[in-house]
């Protein structure tokens, strides 16, 4: 919470307009306002008939060969984050940020978890920054001609190999905050599946 920011001088524009809505909320808070700030993840979990978070698991599921990147993210539960978020309302202290975060993984690590819980024998390969660099100047000259968005952005390449790992420590302390694990999530996500697939059989006889 109190790391200093550091994507100011970067393109990804969406983590800078969200910072700059926290230093306007921060503003108001030095002038009167009662406000609580909390920063999720990445969020995982049910949404409607999907499931975010999905793709990553996919990836894994489909492919005998799964690609990766040298990186690595944060993985938090969507219903872990409304706790968190109702936690906070009661327990958080006025114009403090909190962390609503899971457990830190790399890439590496979530396509290990996935083969995992479905049991399966994957090989890995390592996709190193310097393809995801080429890509992404590839790609993005030739999206602006087809207006298709490219599989490999520049955005992408640049969080690509970087660990975006976070610290709930606080959040764990002061609100409680007790997310699942991301081994979890895939065996929340593979009842998921089964059970829309046993629904589309029933349906379909």
């Amino acid at each position: 919470e109190t790391h200093k920011f550091n994507l100011q001088n970067t393109i990804l524009n969406y983590p800078i307009s969200k910072h700059r809505a926290e230093m306007e909320v921060l503003d108001a808070v030095a002038n009167g306002l009662e406000a609580i700030i909390v920063n999720p993840a990445w969020i995982f979990g049910r949404f409607g008939r999907r499931y975010r978070g999905s793709e990553l698991i996919e990836n894994v599921r489909k492919k005998r060969l799964v690609p990766y990147f040298s990186g690595g993210i944060n993985i938090v539960h969507i219903d872990d984050v409304v706790d968190g978020i109702i936690s906070a309302l009661g327990r958080g202290l006025n114009g403090h940020r909190y962390i609503l975060a899971g457990h830190n993984l790399s890439y590496r690590a979530i396509c290990e978890t996935v083969s995992h819980v479905f049991d399966l024998k994957r090989n890995y390969v390592l996709i190193p920054r310097s393809v995801t660099w080429a890509l992404s100047r590839i790609l993005e000259p030739v999206s602006s001609l087809t207006g298709q968005r490219p599989k490999i952005t520049y955005d992408l390449h640049f969080i690509a190999s970087r660990y975006q790992y976070y610290d709930a420590s606080k959040s764990r302390k002061q609100l409680e905050f007790d997310p699942r694990s991301y081994e979890e999530m895939v065996r929340e996500y593979r009842s998921f599946i089964e059970q829309r697939d046993l629904l589309a059989s029933t349906n379909s006889t």
